[in-house]
């Protein structure tokens, strides 16, 4: 497994370059949001999430590409590099941060914004599509529930069908708590759920609707009432599996702090599954192969793992580190 990943890393590094970061661009790690200021050799980004700011990351230019900085533009934190990645919606420039070992521990990824101000209500707009895009790729896919109900969840919408053969076809959004998205969904029948990812598909309970009468202000929390727990049966992308993102699209700690170990661990591995790799580990061998898409291959060296993919593996298991 270890030459795989040294072998894609090898062709992931022929695509970075060591350019220029343009003077007021916008960056996102999946959670917050900033937008660069170049004073000399310095490049300042400041930003934060949709409710408030403080966000700050400092980088000097250097020989090899940049470097990040404490508040005092003195200790250095990271090394940094602008790299190109391509996933399956084109190339992005990506600034990737490394520690002192050489792996990846951060990533900001370049998005287009007609915004100039980091907090103006174009950028929050823009930022807030990029948000719900990262949900609904979680989302996606053909789903069972125990009392046979299937769900497919696509593109905003959600087909709900009966075992009496009763189908409704929903549209869905995701709700907000100061500014923030919340785990909540609302439909257009005025049904609210509250998802909980699980290794295999998602718990879905009825939510708890909080009025606060002086301040004219209602939120929402999860309830103990379980509707149903969901399998996830197939996937409505190329590719298979419970994560299928993964492998098309660039992930960062932002994106993944949302999800708890084992689910990364299942994750991470699940990317080699999807090219078949047989695994030492039984309990991951014996997880996979009980999964309807996981073809197993007789000589792991076969395995060829995108760069995209490679690079996820090592964002994720850098993540797995950080969460409990």
């Amino acid at each position: 497994m270890k030459q795989l990943l040294f072998f894609s890393a090898f062709i992931l590094l022929i695509n970075s370059v060591f350019g220029q970061i343009k003077d007021e661009s916008f960056w996102q790690d999946g959670e917050l949001f900033y937008q660069a200021t170049i004073k000399g050799d310095n490049i300042d980004l400041f930003g934060g999430n949709l409710h408030e700011g403080g966000a700050w990351y400092h980088l000097r230019q250097c020989d090899k590409g940049f470097v990040s900085l404490d508040c005092d533009y003195k200790e250095i934190r990271d090394s940094v590099r602008l790299q190109k990645m391509t996933d399956i919606n084109g190339e992005h420039d990506v600034l990737v941060f490394y520690s002192q070992n050489g792996k990846p521990n951060n990533v900001l990824i370049q998005f287009n914004t007609s915004a100039k101000d980091v907090f103006d209500e174009t950028s929050r707009r823009d930022f807030r599509e990029i948000l719900e895009n990262y949900i609904h790729q979680f989302l996606e896919g053909q789903y069972a529930n125990e009392d046979g109900t299937e769900y497919r969840f696509e593109s905003g919408k959600l087909v709900r069908k009966t075992p009496f053969g009763k189908t409704e076809i929903l549209d869905y959004q995701i709700e907000y708590d100061l500014d923030l998205p919340t785990p909540l969904i609302s439909l257009s029948n005025g049904e609210h759920l509250w998802i909980s990812p699980t290794i295999v598909g998602m718990d879905i309970y009825e939510p708890i609707s909080h009025i606060e009468v002086d301040e004219d202000f209602q939120w929402w929390s999860k309830s103990d009432t379980l509707v149903g727990s969901l399998k996830k049966v197939s996937s409505t992308t190329t590719q298979p599996g419970r994560w299928p993102f993964t492998s098309t699209h660039i992930l960062t700690p932002g994106i993944l702090g949302h999800f708890k170990k084992e689910e990364l661990r299942i994750m991470r591995n699940e990317i080699y599954a999807r090219h078949g790799y047989v695994f030492s580990d039984e309990k991951l061998q014996d997880f996979f192969q009980s999964q309807p898409w996981y073809q197993p291959i007789t000589d792991n060296s076969k395995v060829q793992l995108s760069p995209l993919e490679v690079f996820n593996i090592q964002i994720i298991k850098q993540t797995e580190k950080s969460v409990e």
